[in-house]
């Protein structure tokens, strides 16, 4: 079997009906796509037809000549779905239509954003009426992906355009059309199934991500069941594998007729779930005469599926064509949809566009009004698509939730690796606490967590004098988080390393030191230590402190302490009364120590990038570590001392 090549494209061929789109990928490809006997009778395309076409440069494209009936909107939907670039084809006796504006859009929707038009049945017109026509074109292109492409030209009679659209196709190509992601999991919208005697099952699509081997199992999404590729081919040739862009057909073993379907998903086993909410970034599409209102009932498109769904707007009653917002659609019925795929919004009982957009996640959670604030923070991050912003929304969406470059990925349809680097990034920031190699949780929630841990333990022995040691189990139901057993085991020997719990027969109890801090249970007093603790590698004064708890007038009583905790060795004071915790003086050193290995020296210009503070804020614990022996001054500049 041969091997297909790395680059392969897939082009779209949209326009109104009638205007010769069958005829323009004939004449380039020698196939003809309308293959029923309706489709012939009729004269018009009704499901989208693919043409296999090599460029003069050798590059393979697969053309997708999709029906212009307003009629066959569904299937025109899903022959757009997963193309990464697009041909309009505009007839030259008619010019712009109803169909071709409604296409653009589409396509514009899907996040195509490179193409070009033909002008096409050229051979009916004059030059005037051309011209006029391609005036119409540029008019439609203005501010589209088409508003700097050719318009070529065409006709399928005596064969003028051929060539330029050929070249303009391989010339587009070669510039670097969008690609897909053939470095994530295998993932494949069904679009076509046919059952063979002898094969079996066989079905085909264009590939979203990743590769497929024979011999490879897949899941089909929704369903969960696992099938086996037997083999494999693309435009009737057998091939070994096959990677993302490539239209496939794929012959499966252990599935029968009724077990999969057109709209449904085949993947990498356990890569994708069935979602039955998608809350997705629309916009109305300008088109349309009709606004969307919160509530309304709409079909959905993703890929090659379709399903009818509740539509939810977030923070307001209604969206007006043209306008941008954020809804929630309810799916009667889940679909293989993943983050970032595309989707476009039509009417229950009209074939026409009325929005679309791009899905920020999947979720089982109903968008509420009482988690609104929570939840438009977190898919405003999304929006941008800025993985530290993302971060950062995640851990304040959901404080309990650990999290794992694995784990937003999957989650956004953002690269992995880019989430590797920015968890690290925020962990040496301070922002993240890291529970193991790549796993990581709020540090706020990892302080609070921790302090709410010592007072349920604190107090349920103080409630029942009986009891020498609460369990893990009593200790997680006594807390407001529902953490994961990772994260819980993580603060439990945090505190015992700390001195605040010890190991006890299998559950834990108050440390003899804690115990013997009496004073530590004084509520101010603990409020005074986390609000220290909460300053990080920041020093601080008894008047950041006392304004920080609201208590601008209890100086003098916030000043004692302070006293009474560098005393416990909880904190240290620095010179010009600043203070630090002891955590946060052990997490200076530390970062100073990797910034000078990098670096070679620390300087107070440093102070920021590394400490999160002014040189003036960050002098006082320079000074420190340099009377304590860690670091060494020499002029302008520290080393560490040897």
């Amino acid at each position: 079997m041969g091997a297909i090549m790395q680059r392969h494209y897939t082009v779209g061929i949209a326009g109104h009906v009638d205007h010769g789109k069958t005829t323009l990928v004939a004449a380039l490809t020698g196939v003809d796509t309308d293959r029923m006997q309706v489709e012939k009778a009729r004269g018009l395309s009704i499901e989208f037809g693919i043409a296999p076409l090599v460029l003069p440069s050798g590059l393979r494209v697969s053309l997708v000549d999709v029906p212009g009936h307003r009629d066959f909107m569904k299937n025109t939907i899903r022959g757009l779905s997963a193309v990464d670039a697009a041909i309009l084809a505009v007839a030259a006796d008619d010019g712009v239509m109803p169909q071709t504006r409604e296409h653009l859009e589409i396509l514009r929707f899907f996040g195509v954003t490179a193409g070009f038009a033909v002008l096409t049945k050229a051979d009916l017109v004059d030059r005037e009426t051309l011209e006029m026509a391609a005036l119409d074109i540029e008019e439609l292109a203005a501010g589209s992906f088409l508003e700097n492409g050719p318009v070529i030209p065409f006709s399928g009679i005596d064969g003028r355009g051929r060539d330029e659209v050929l070249a303009v196709l391989d010339g587009m190509a070669a510039a670097g059309i969008r690609s897909k992601a053939s470095s994530k999991p295998f993932r494949m919208f069904v679009d076509q199934v046919r059952i063979f005697q002898g094969l079996g099952t066989v079905v085909s699509g264009t590939i979203l991500s990743g590769t497929v081997r024979a011999g490879d199992r897949l899941e089909i999404v929704p369903g969960g069941k696992t099938v086996r590729v037997r083999s494999l081919e693309s435009h009737h040739n057998a091939v070994e594998s096959a990677s993302a862009g490539l239209r496939v057909g794929i012959n499966l073993q252990g599935v029968g007729a009724g077990e999969i379907a057109r709209g449904m998903v085949l993947s990498e086993p356990g890569c994708l779930e069935a979602a039955a909410y998608l809350n997705v970034e629309l916009e109305l599409c300008r088109l349309s005469g009709q606004p969307l209102r919160s509530g309304q009932r709409v079909k959905v498109h993703v890929g090659s599926a379709v399903g009818s769904a509740l539509a939810v707007i977030m923070g307001r009653e209604e969206l007006v064509p043209g306008q941008r917002g954020l809804v929630q659609f309810r799916l009667t019925a889940p679909l293989g949809a993943a983050p970032r795929d595309r989707c476009i919004m039509t009417p229950m009982n009209s074939p026409s566009v009325l929005g679309g957009g791009t899905i920020l996640e999947t979720t089982r959670v109903k968008f509420r009004r009482a988690r609104a604030e929570r939840t438009l923070a977190y898919l405003t991050g999304l929006q941008t698509g800025d993985p530290g912003r993302i971060v950062k929304a995640a851990a304040a969406a959901q404080p309990a939730a650990v999290l794992t470059a694995e784990g937003l990925s999957r989650s956004t349809g953002l690269d992995r690796a880019v989430f590797e680097n920015v968890l690290k990034r925020q962990s040496e920031a301070g922002f993240l606490v890291p529970l193991d190699a790549g796993s990581f949780l709020s540090a706020e929630t990892a302080q609070e967590a921790k302090r709410k841990i010592a007072e349920a333990v604190e107090r349920t022995l103080a409630e029942d004098t009986l009891r020498d040691q609460i369990s893990k189990s009593h200790i997680a139901a006594s807390i407001p988080w529902n953490l994961e057993p990772g994260a819980l085991d993580f603060l439990l020997g945090e505190l015992v390393r700390e001195g605040v719990l010890a190991s006890v027969n299998g559950g834990y109890a108050l440390s003899e030191m804690h115990r013997r801090l009496g004073s530590l249970r004084d509520p101010l007093l603990a409020r005074v230590l986390e609000a220290v603790e909460r300053a990080g590698t920041v020093t601080v004064t008894v008047a950041v402190i006392s304004a920080a708890l609201g208590l601008p007038d209890e100086k003098p009583k916030v000043r004692r302490l302070l006293g009474h905790l560098v005393s416990k060795r909880h904190v240290v004071m620095l010179g010009g009364e600043r203070y630090i915790s002891r955590r946060g003086l052990e997490t200076a050193k530390d970062r100073i120590r990797a910034w000078i290995a990098k670096q070679g020296r620390f300087t107070p210009a440093d102070c920021n990038p590394v400490l999160g503070c002014g040189r003036t804020i960050g002098l006082p614990l320079l000074e420190h570590l340099d009377a304590i022996g860690f670091t060494e001054r020499r002029g302008n500049e520290r080393v560490l001392r040897e």
